[in-house]
């Protein structure tokens, strides 16, 4: 188990920003949830905080918004007896609460292996399956407060073929079996720092109404490799 950061020490460092402090029990009771499902993620980071102090109001306040919808669905469904780790579960829900649906059936594709992900038309990220955090050593608030190619490092040429199928699977309006190359992903600046085979399987794109595109779904096999200090050199190799 990771060392506690604490909601307490990140709540005197941010008390004069009532978004953050409207956030913090949030996340604090999310914690909680993958603790209860064998799982552990710190609260806050210093980079975190650094990062969130620099975000626009409205960029905080969806964070907020957003956060606060995924967590509603989790917790719903555990009150109703459902694990989270029932991949297919807690998606089902997310995207009937976030009034998206597929027009292939999920669980032809859907693991509880997998990693599953939607974004809307933005790119930007509405849910992640359970599973996801335990292969994170990011806080949770670095995944609030910080860019993903922040986060996160990939070859370009593979996150520049990846847009392309994302693209073409909407184009498309069908479910697309992905041919992005199994390729390494790496923390950039976690303690300690992961390396992850990760591969791509399916897109399947998301309407909100009949006809009309709301997002897209992606699923992923991934697997770590493995964890550095931040100060390893080791770590380069990636590059």
């Amino acid at each position: 188990m990771r060392e506690q950061t604490g909601v307490i020490r990140a709540f005197s460092a941010f008390k004069a920003d009532p978004i953050l402090t409207e956030l913090l029990p949030k996340l604090a009771r999310f914690q909680e949830l993958l603790r209860q499902h064998d799982s552990d993620v710190e609260i806050d980071s210093a980079a975190a905080r650094e990062a969130w102090a620099s975000l626009p109001e409205a960029a905080k306040a969806g964070a907020l918004g957003g956060f606060s919808r995924y967590l509603e669905n989790c917790e719903e469904l555990t009150r109703a007896g459902i694990s989270l780790r029932d991949n297919y579960g807690l998606l089902a829900h997310s995207l009937k609460r976030a009034n998206l649906f597929a027009l292939k059936d999920i669980r032809s594709f859907l693991t509880n292996q997998n990693i599953a992900e939607v974004y809307n038309l933005d790119h930007i990220q509405i849910f992640r399956s359970i599973n996801f955090f335990d292969l994170c050593n990011y806080s949770l608030l670095d995944l609030l407060a910080r860019e993903w190619f922040v986060l996160y490092e990939r070859l370009s040429s593979v996150t520049e073929q990846s847009m392309r199928e994302f693209l073409m699977a909407l184009d498309s309006r069908k479910l697309r079996r992905l041919t992005i190359p199994v390729h390494l992903l790496k923390e950039r600046d976690s303690n300690p720092r992961g390396v992850f085979r990760f591969d791509f399987q399916f897109c399947c794109p998301l309407f909100s109404a009949p006809g009309v595109l709301g997002g897209y779904l992606l699923t992923e096999n991934v697997t770590e490799l493995e964890l550095f200090a931040p100060g390893d050199e080791s770590f380069s190799f990636l590059r």
